[in-house]
């Protein structure tokens, strides 16, 4: 998954505007499922374009992180405790210490 998104990242680089980005975000809006709002969705890709590859730190969300089960609905989810993964991923940005972590993972 995680070189589908820098592929992803790549390929959106190279459209090269915001403008396109912008559009190609709205008209491929229905195709993936997330919970961005639309707005949330062009900022990212906004901030895409600033970016390159060696900007970007992987990690994963894994147990005991999260834990993934099947709802009611039948539907595959994962849960897990908020603070616990925001202290995680403020971890993995900004390091142990609070600064930013350089460097891939």
């Amino acid at each position: 998954q995680m070189q589908v998104i820098l592929a992803i990242f790549e390929k959106g680089k190279s459209i090269g505007s915001v403008g396109r980005i912008d559009n190609m975000i709205v008209a491929l809006g229905g195709s993936a499922q997330t919970s961005f709002r639309l707005e949330e969705q062009l900022t990212l890709a906004r901030l895409a374009l600033e970016m390159n590859s060696t900007n970007i730190t992987m990690s994963s969300l894994a147990p005991p992180l999260i834990e993934g089960g099947v709802i009611d609905t039948g539907a595959w989810v994962y849960i897990g405790d908020m603070a616990t993964i925001t202290a995680f991923l403020q971890e993995a940005v900004y390091g142990p210490e609070g600064t930013a972590a350089t460097g891939s993972g």
